[in-house]
């Protein structure tokens, strides 16, 4: 890392992973001021006083060391991992400890609610985490029981990119109760943080947690939500940030849907079937048919034409679609992940693809 990704890294370290509106000063400042000069740039009092002792220390090397040996990459805007709509988000973090697949790319579907829904919500979740990910859109929750494992679980169900984002350092065992479902994310998902390792989950930092599920989701979907659910900080920060919230309409005497019923009185979006949520992120009439697994008509770039159309009449293989497009291999590579995470491209065995049908 270059002086100013250490200085923005400590800054973020000195916050304790939360994210902030406040930027932070320069890296100069950061490397050299002094308590007060600290607090005329901007940080409170006791954030000026962390960030002399954090620097004293050189925190950063020891987090980096750490995480250089668990596999865990830290990422900061202007990373080419580091999501691009995160980085315009009123509280975007300074930096993001990932484990796992690469941050899949936006457009994103948030999907959240209680911890102690009714089983036919959970039913639900699942079914509409795993039409998302059919139709090429990555599924954020927040891995908690209930409403968020279940949406993570439809996804991984059918292959689909998925993110779980936590309220604590991943090296942290929790939620136990979701345990088995984390080593299943581990594998084909992705787990994201904003804060250092060994942080432990306390109660102030799930709203924070919730404000980056708002900030990587196009829409943020709330399933089931009582009045006091902390779903429903999620759509409030989603609402804050300019996005769209979508809510599943339950009974109106139904104590565990007073939350979410709310939100649709308010002006949410009522999502009837996963159509609902799909046809909002890309566009009514993308669905070509009404079942329970959506079909998602894709929309190719322009950039993209050229191998939608070599492939269009059967497989082909990276060296073939080189040949017939002459798109140089490191270029099509990273088109080829692309098309297949938007649904547009399926891998077959022996490295070669097709068309989704």
């Amino acid at each position: 890392m270059n002086d100013e990704r250490i200085a923005r890294l400590l800054v973020h370290l000195a916050r304790g992973g939360s994210p902030s509106c406040v930027p932070p000063p320069p890296p100069d400042v950061v490397w050299n001021g002094n308590a007060q000069r600290l607090v005329d740039a901007g940080f409170s009092p006791a954030e000026a006083d962390q960030l002399v002792r954090v620097r004293a220390v050189r925190r950063d090397r020891a987090e980096l060391e750490s995480c250089a040996i668990a596999g865990i990459r830290i990422v900061m805007p202007g990373d080419d991992e580091f999501p691009t709509d995160l980085a315009g988000h009123p509280d975007r973090p300074l930096a993001l400890w990932v484990r796992g697949a690469r941050i899949p790319p936006a457009p994103r579907v948030g999907i959240v609610g209680s911890r102690d829904a009714s089983s036919a919500m959970i039913a639900f979740a699942r079914r509409l985490g795993r039409a998302c990910a059919r139709a090429g859109l990555p599924v954020v929750s927040g891995l908690a029981r209930g409403i968020d494992a279940s949406a993570h679980a439809g996804a991984l169900s059918v292959r689909g990119a998925c993110i779980a984002v936590i309220g604590c350092g991943l090296d942290v065992e929790y939620p136990k109760a979701t345990w088995s479902l984390r080593r299943d994310l581990l594998r084909a998902g992705t787990i994201v943080t904003t804060y250092p390792l060994g942080t432990p989950p306390e109660k102030f930092r799930f709203p924070e947690r919730n404000r980056v599920i708002a900030g990587l989701s196009a829409v943020v979907v709330v399933v089931q939500a009582t009045e006091t659910s902390g779903a429903l900080s999620t759509a409030r920060a989603a609402l804050d940030a300019g996005g769209t919230v979508l809510a599943v309409p339950g009974a109106i005497d139904d104590p565990l849907a007073r939350g979410s019923n709310r939100l649709i009185r308010d002006g949410a979006g009522p999502v009837l079937e996963p159509r609902d949520v799909i046809e909002a992120v890309l566009g009514v009439g993308c669905v070509t048919d009404d079942g329970d697994e959506p079909i998602v008509v894709p929309v190719v770039a322009p950039r993209d034409q050229p191998i939608v159309d070599a492939i269009a009449g059967g497989s082909m293989s990276v060296d073939a679609l080189v040949e017939a497009t002459g798109i140089p291999i490191a270029i099509l590579t990273e088109r080829i992940v692309l098309l297949e995470l938007d649904g547009t491209l399926v891998r077959q065995p022996g490295a070669t693809f097709r068309l989704r049908k």
